[in-house]
């Protein structure tokens, strides 16, 4: 996860998700949502299901929750109230916000579930191939709650979701092939003759 720098002190570091919430103290306006935000845990190094953020006076601390809960949040401003549900929004639905990841864009791809293993590829070797050379992140769309389309989601620079979704492109038309390849009668020959 990547930290940014928020203050004149060079050791003060916090989240860009507790930069959204900090900066809200006033009004109080309660959002009902399922948060589905995956971050690493700083206390067992592991990926947990269902991760918030709540903010404390001192510090950001991660922690586990149910499926759904209610998170309030409270601003000097109702429009910074409304910026910062549109951000948990966003980081919700498409992994992403302007306010969190500057300059990112996501772009979805349809993908039938028939290809979903071209896009997987064995023990996920062509979705890491994807993530680690296209530098974009990929979600496969699933029957969870939290998840909003039927189609792959590629989130990145704009460029570089391009290209990783030209790749996916390129993967589905090649299993098409190897498909006709596989099924087709021309390598047994001409059957005109007969027995």
């Amino acid at each position: 996860m990547l930290w940014h720098d928020i203050t004149d002190t060079p050791h003060t570091t916090v989240s860009p998700f507790s930069v959204c919430l900090s900066l809200y103290r006033t009004y109080t306006y309660t959002y009902t949502y399922t948060p589905r935000i995956l971050m690493l845990d700083a206390y067992t190094n592991t990926t947990p299901h269902h991760t918030i953020l709540y903010n404390t006076p001192y510090h950001t601390q991660i922690g586990n929750s149910e499926p759904s809960c209610r998170i309030g949040i409270a601003g000097d401003l109702p429009a910074n109230v409304k910026t910062a549900k549109q951000v948990i929004r966003d980081l919700c639905q498409y992994h992403h916000h302007e306010i969190t990841h500057p300059g990112f864009v996501h772009q979805e791809v349809n993908v039938p579930t028939e290809f979903f293993h071209c896009v997987i590829g064995t023990r996920g070797s062509e979705i890491k191939h994807i993530r680690g050379n296209y530098k974009v992140e990929v979600y496969m769309p699933s029957n969870e709650s939290w998840c909003t389309t039927d189609n792959v989601l590629c989130v990145g620079k704009s460029n570089d979701v391009e290209k990783a979704i030209n790749y996916i492109k390129l993967l589905m038309e090649r299993d098409t092939e190897l498909r006709e390849q596989k099924y087709s009668d021309e390598h047994f020959g001409d059957d005109a003759e007969g027995w």
